[in-house]
């Protein structure tokens, strides 16, 4: 992560973007800040008869700010993978909480892949997990462990087959989002706007990179509970 973006989360952590509001003279390039305060939970069911209900989920509101405005350039709700945050490569759950860099995602899954500017910082935040992207998608089956954005957000409610004969199912349930491509592209239209890229090594847990690096976008995550937002 540059000088010049850690600056900017060092003003943006844990506030809602307002402070600098009053501030009209505008760096070039200007400094995005996208952030990510997770809500609300679904733990994974293994043993349910429904695929999102295993997988579970964490549905949150992110805001896209563009440092020194007063309003966010985009808002609307994240889906991530179910707790516990996990370092883990394989745990096809959310990411730790915590700033992270942005590149171009080098895969076919989206547009953009969290990363980290050195390794020490990358195994400090990803431990040995990669390509955790941000990308479209609706239910916690199209996760993969990643971010995806969208409109709204829903609780959806399966009727678990009856333990007996004639019994009745338990009901269980799982958070979704709609409109997550449009959403997407409302983010890719304001980081194709104001985001600047340069050539650099990057890294996550698992991989180093050489694809384009974002050097003024910081993603943000907040933790459940943390007090932010």
């Amino acid at each position: 992560m540059s000088k010049k973006v850690k600056s900017a989360v060092k003003g943006a952590k844990g506030q809602d973007g307002k402070d600098a509001a009053g501030k009209t003279e505008e760096k070039c390039p200007c400094q995005l800040i996208l952030k990510v305060f997770r809500k609300q939970e679904w733990n994974k069911k293994p043993g349910s008869s429904s695929e999102n209900v295993q997988q579970g989920g964490t549905i949150g509101d992110f805001e896209l700010w563009k440092v020194g405005d007063k309003e966010p350039l985009v808002t609307g709700k994240m889906l991530e993978a179910a707790g516990p945050s996990s370092k883990t490569r394989g745990s096809d759950q959310r990411v730790s909480p915590g700033s992270y860099g942005l590149i171009k995602n080098p895969g076919s899954k989206g547009p953009y892949r969290l990363i980290q500017t050195t390794q020490a910082a990358a195994t400090a935040s990803f431990g040995t997990r990669g390509a955790v992207n941000i990308h479209g998608g609706n239910n916690p089956v199209d996760l993969e462990g990643c971010l995806l954005p969208g409109s709204a957000s829903t609780t959806n409610k399966v009727t678990e087959p009856p333990a007996k004969k004639g019994g009745k199912g338990e009901i269980s349930e799982y958070p979704s989002i709609s409109g997550s491509q449009s959403k997407l592209s409302e983010i890719k239209a304001q980081i194709a706007k104001y985001g600047t890229t340069e050539s650099m090594t990057t890294y996550d847990g698992a991989e180093k990179y050489n694809t384009a690096y974002y050097n003024n976008v910081t993603v943000v995550i907040y933790e459940i509970g943390s007090g932010s937002k």
